[in-house]
């Protein structure tokens, strides 16, 4: 029998019924993105540096610059990860990269409140947003959860 400490603390006896993640395309697009982004700032900061400054400081922020490209690139999975974790309690998780986390709760796995608003869909109850891009068939995956 659980404790009333475990039964108060999420994540001890949850069990998740289904994890879907985002779509690799959607995740190598905004990786992508980042980059052109980071690169275009990278290169506007380095010039007003050389020319408001001296030389250093610009080649000590672009090496920042670069440094951040090259996490954005090679660790693209972990900053652009979204996931959608349901659990058998009507708990369902939707993870957004590294830290942030939106818990929504429904009544039971059957009766998923899902709707598409615009380029979104609004998951659960408290109507949390994922981009419909990062899931391009949520819908279909949702149904096969249902069944």
């Amino acid at each position: 029998m659980a404790s009333s400490h475990q039964a108060d603390d999420p994540g001890i006896n949850d069990i998740a019924i289904a994890s879907i993640q985002a779509d690799k395309n959607w995740i190598k697009y905004s990786r992508n993105a980042s980059i052109i982004i980071l690169a275009i700032v990278g290169i506007i900061t380095i010039t007003l540096s050389i020319i408001f400054q001296n030389l250093s400081l610009g080649i000590i922020r672009g090496l920042i610059f670069l440094t951040a490209g090259f996490i954005v690139y090679f660790n693209s999975e972990s900053i652009f990860n979204y996931r959608i974790q349901f659990y058998r309690d009507g708990k369902i998780i939707v993870k957004k990269g590294l830290i942030r986390n939106s818990i929504t709760f429904n009544s039971s796995v059957g009766s998923i409140d899902l709707v598409k608003k615009g380029k979104n869909w609004l998951i659960g109850i408290k109507k949390v947003k994922v981009p419909t891009k990062a899931f391009p068939n949520l819908e279909k995956k949702i149904n096969e959860i249902k069944r």
